[in-house]
């Protein structure tokens, strides 16, 4: 999704956050897209087959050889 300069400026007001100007928000919008892209790559992962190593425990009393 292509991140604008209004979006932004909505986004930062509907948070509380900082007020920036336009020049600011021009230079801050291909940083937030670099983001956005980066957010929709993972989303798109296939991780199915992954074991989320939170699910991985060493037995208790085992030790490292």
């Amino acid at each position: 999704m292509p991140v604008t300069k209004e979006m932004l400026r909505a986004m930062l007001e509907s948070l509380g956050g900082l007020d920036m100007t336009d020049d600011e928000l021009e230079k801050a919008v291909p940083q937030v897209q670099i983001y956005a892209d980066q957010a929709a790559k993972l989303q798109a992962l296939d991780l199915s087959e992954v074991y989320s190593g939170r699910l991985l425990h060493p037995e208790e009393g085992t030790t490292r050889s």
